[in-house]
């Protein structure tokens, strides 16, 4: 879709931050100086404007009901996770919602084991689900979205992916939930977090995970991400701690491989920008626009004909920088020209 294509031709890449196995490009957009005229949903349940439940006294899995009282719309992006109630859910994609509104949002289940209340209402968490697992749970979305005109995901392949990194991370919990791996490892999680402060004019980031492109996360504003960078910094943390996905112990990449890796970055930031995309009327406010080809998997939310979330994850058969390019169509030495140190 041209918006997504254009809205990236204006976004600047610079220089990188590495910590440990995780690299951060910073993407750096010009934005409207007067802010974000949203609450993000941190801020919306600080205020007690924010009211979430289960949609009824039995509940639903996959779905929430979201009561915005505010003046002003709230933002909840994709993956975020609510705990409490029944059992803790994260959202399946970023959505907008108006001033005054009661909506029904779609989730996922990420505590397999519990279904019984330990609230009446979710609370924030500083979480959002791994990169890898939204990524899968975006794929179920898209394709749901696509064919039967529903926001649900594949709910099973959500609770194996869990299953699969409590094992792998060494984390316990009786009722599988994801919060215990984050848990688990708070405190290496921290450092990754205390590592990235966002740069001047920062609206997203490219993230890479050993030497590989993990995803692309971009906002309408530095404000947003500034707010949201931690929970993000989160997501992949988890996944560059978790040793299947980053391919075992690694240090920080070298000068020689941050340059080869930078590379990868813009091409895979050009490969987003054309990838086919179709455009389906939003939960809440605006669009929502799913995006892939055979490089990657993304979505966007659309609102006045401003990218407010964009996030966009390679696809698994496309495991290095220099495939994603190709599937973009871009040189490296093109690709270079969009950044800036």
């Amino acid at each position: 879709m041209d918006i997504i294509k254009k809205t990236l031709d204006t976004v600047e890449v610079h220089s990188p931050t590495t910590f440990r196995n995780l690299t951060l490009f910073p993407l750096i957009r010009k934005a409207k100086e007067d802010g974000p005229t949203y609450l993000t949903l941190n801020e919306g349940l600080s205020a007690r404007t924010v009211k979430i439940t289960e949609v009824s006294a039995g509940g639903s899995v996959p779905e929430l009901l979201l009561q915005n009282s505010g003046d002003k719309p709230l933002l909840v992006i994709d993956g975020e996770e609510m705990v409490g109630a029944k059992q803790n859910r994260v959202i399946n994609l970023t959505v907008m919602v108006d001033a005054n509104t009661k909506i029904v949002i779609p989730v996922s289940c990420v505590e397999a084991g519990r279904w019984h209340h330990t609230s009446e209402e979710f609370a924030a968490s500083p979480n959002t689900m791994h990169a890898s697992g939204r990524q899968g749970k975006m794929v179920g979305v898209t394709h749901h979205l696509r064919t039967c005109d529903s926001r649900a995901s594949d709910q099973g392949g959500v609770w194996n992916d869990i299953s699969g990194k409590l094992g792998r991370m060494q984390a316990h919990s009786d009722s599988s939930e994801m919060r215990a791996i984050f848990e688990k490892h708070g405190a290496t999680i921290d450092d990754f977090v205390r590592a990235f402060s966002p740069v001047e004019g920062q609206a997203g980031a490219i993230f890479a995970i050993g030497g590989r492109i993990a995803g692309l996360e971009l906002f309408d504003h530095p404000a947003t991400l500034a707010q949201l960078l931690p929970k993000l910094v989160r997501s992949y943390a988890l996944d560059a701690l978790d040793s299947r996905y980053a391919g075992g112990e690694q240090g920080e990449l070298s000068e020689e491989e941050q340059a080869r890796l930078l590379d990868g970055a813009m091409l895979y930031l050009a490969s987003v920008g054309l990838a086919d995309a179709t455009s389906h009327p939003a939960i809440g406010l605006g669009e929502d626009i799913r995006i892939s080809n055979n490089a990657v998997t993304g979505a966007a939310l659309i609102v006045d004909e401003q990218v407010i979330h964009l996030s966009a994850f390679p696809n698994e058969e496309q495991a290095s920088g220099d495939d994603r390019g190709r599937q973009g169509g871009m040189t490296s030495a093109s690709a270079r020209k969009g950044f800036r140190r």
